[in-house]
This record gives structure tokens, C-alpha cells and sequence, in this order.
């Protein structure tokens, strides 16, 4: 088989795999807090942004595409390190966003005077900027730590049974 059909084989399963464990994870919110699958995402990509969203899914499955790849494939040391080079790409991706939240945070701020009246909703205003900004690094930081545990324990499996090409 190719490489490149061999690699939209793992991709399709991996995504496959995935996309089963969202709907698992949507059941299950619907069950225990009666939100409908579609606001439960909705919360997630207004929380997030559509664009970190994206970004994040689109690293979180090449990482684990390569996950695959690492433990099944031959070149797994290449893998190992697509799939780190993605796990630290959710991290810049991560900070970034919280920098730009924070960035966004503040212009708000620009031109504005600040009086007992002007405190309250600019105060709002600050806090659901810097909660999204703060919300991609409580995600993004956990996930990229827990995709690199994944692919280095995959890959000292893979070495310590002398499978590695």
C-alpha cells in the first residue's frame, strides 16, 4: 500500500475515532445537564472563538494521527516528531490567543473615561474579553501536555520493544 493511501487510512480512523468520542462526550452532557448538543457546541466555539476552535482541531488531530502512526506505522520516530511539533503548536496557538484576548481586553479601554457610571459595563466588557483569553490556555495547555505524554510513552513502547525502524 502507499504511503500517502496508508496515510488517509489512519487519518479517516483517527478522525473516525474522534468524531465518536464528540458525540459520546455530547450524549453525555445532554444526559447530565439537559443541553442539546448544539448549544453545547455553540458554548464551546463562543468560549473559544471559531478560529482557536479550528485551529486547535485541526493540531489535536495531526498529533494523534501521528499517535497512530507511532505505534502502528513504520517511521515512527518521524511521527514522534510531527506529532510533538503539533502538540507545541496547540501551546503557541494557546498563548497566543491569550495574548490577543488580553490585547483585545484592553483597547477597550482606549478613549473611554472612567466614572462611577462607565465602571460596571467596562468591567464586563474586560472580563468576558480576558475570560476567553484566559479559557484557550486552560484548554490548549492540558491537551498539548496530554498529546506529548501520549506520543513519548507510545514512542518509549515502541523502543523498548525494538520495534522501531
Amino acid at each position: 500500500m502507499s504511503t500517502r493511501l496508508a496515510l488517509v487510512r489512519d487519518g479517516v480512523g483517527v478522525a473516525g475515532w474522534c468524531l465518536g468520542a464528540v458525540l459520546i462526550s455530547l450524549a453525555a452532557v445532554h444526559l447530565v445537564a439537559g443541553t442539546s448538543p448544539r448549544n453545547a457546541l455553540a458554548a464551546v466555539t463562543d468560549g473559544l472563538g471559531p478560529l482557536f476552535a479550528a485551529g486547535a482541531i485541526g493540531l489535536v488531530g495531526t498529533a494523534l494521527v501521528a499517535w497512530y502512526r507511532v505505534r502502528t506505522g513504520p517511521d515512527a520516530r518521524l511521527w514522534f516528531e510531527v506529532g510533538s511539533a503539533a502538540a507545541n503548536g496547540l501551546v503557541t496557538l494557546a498563548l497566543t490567543f491569550t495574548l490577543v484576548g488580553i490585547s483585545a481586553g484592553i483597547t477597550t479601554l482606549h478613549g473611554r473615561t472612567l466614572s462611577p457610571e462607565t465602571v460596571q459595563p467596562i468591567i464586563a466588557e474586560l472580563g468576558e474579553a480576558f475570560g476567553r483569553a484566559f479559557l484557550t490556555t486552560i484548554v490548549g495547555l492540558p491537551v498539548a501536555a496530554a498529546l506529548r505524554a501520549l506520543l513519548g510513552v507510545s514512542m518509549t513502547m515502541r523502543i523498548g520493544t525494538g520495534s522501531t525502524p
